[in-house]
């Protein structure tokens, strides 16, 4: 009986003891040399620059990052982000592990794009251990996507120029199939327009179509475009088809839409 309670008593110890040392690890850990080599690697291989300025550990596993700065080195885009919550869910029993990522306050700035105020989720599952032993890409399963409360200042499209409206909901979820990454939910909802987004992207390249169909605020809004755009869509949709390089992706109509 003595020796079952010690042991019990060492292996409450134990574990104790390991709960401490991942706390003190993850507390103590040096943040700021990890974004510096994310810094090198993004500007190696998409001349992009990472910029943080402040990291916090929360418990368990949890990261809040301030004032996040993403900027391509020839001026192309610009992204701000006000704060980002990060949260790893590893205590699972299945090999395949979820991570997610919230952020607040995300401005965007770009050839194509101005956007403010958006809140965005990002869920992704992936293998632990090949994602760090090898740097498999392979090892991510699934990345899903939510947005709200985006508001766009500037969107170019297909060589047309649109201007403030808001984007209430964006839901899109890719998940990995034969080597890519397979839009298995795409849709955005907005005040002009709702969208379906299909095809699939692996981290350089994107094969994708949207389907966008406008709505009655956006021929209101945009009467002067009506005549252009009878000629190119059916019924008030366009088919839009996206591809080439995520850095430079070419943008054109793809035809009237059929379905």
């Amino acid at each position: 009986m003595i020796n079952l309670k010690k042991i019990s008593i060492i292996i409450a110890l134990s574990i104790a003891s390991l709960l401490l040392l991942s706390i003190f690890v993850l507390y103590n850990f040096p943040y700021d040399s990890v974004i510096k080599r994310i810094d090198l690697y993004l500007t190696d291989h998409y001349a992009v620059n990472l910029n943080v300025q402040k990291v916090k550990y929360r418990y368990p596993f949890k990261l809040f990052f301030k004032d996040v700065r993403l900027v391509s080195e020839d001026g192309s885009f610009t992204v701000h982000i006000d704060s980002i919550l990060f949260r790893l869910k590893l205590i699972r029993f299945s090999k395949s592990k979820n991570a997610e990522i919230a952020g607040s306050g995300i401005y965007v700035k770009s050839n194509y794009l101005d956007l403010s105020k958006a809140q965005v989720t990002v869920v992704s599952g992936f293998k632990l251990v090949p994602l760090l032993k090898e740097g498999d890409k392979n090892a991510v399963d699934f990345i899903g996507l939510k947005m709200q409360g985006a508001e766009i200042n500037r969107l170019t499209l297909a060589g047309f120029e649109f201007l403030s409206f808001k984007i209430p909901e964006t839901d899109i979820l890719l998940r990995k199939k034969n080597g890519n990454f397979t839009f298995e939910r795409g849709s955005i909802r907005s005040d002009l327009f709702t969208s379906v987004i299909s095809g699939e992207m692996n981290y350089k390249t994107i094969d994708g179509r949207i389907i966008i169909e406008l709505s009655n605020q956006f021929f209101r809004q945009y009467i002067n475009l009506k005549g252009i755009l009878d000629s190119i869509s059916a019924g008030g949709k366009l088919d839009i088809s996206i591809k080439g390089s995520l850095k430079k992706p070419q943008v054109r109509l793809s035809g009237t839409p059929t379905g």
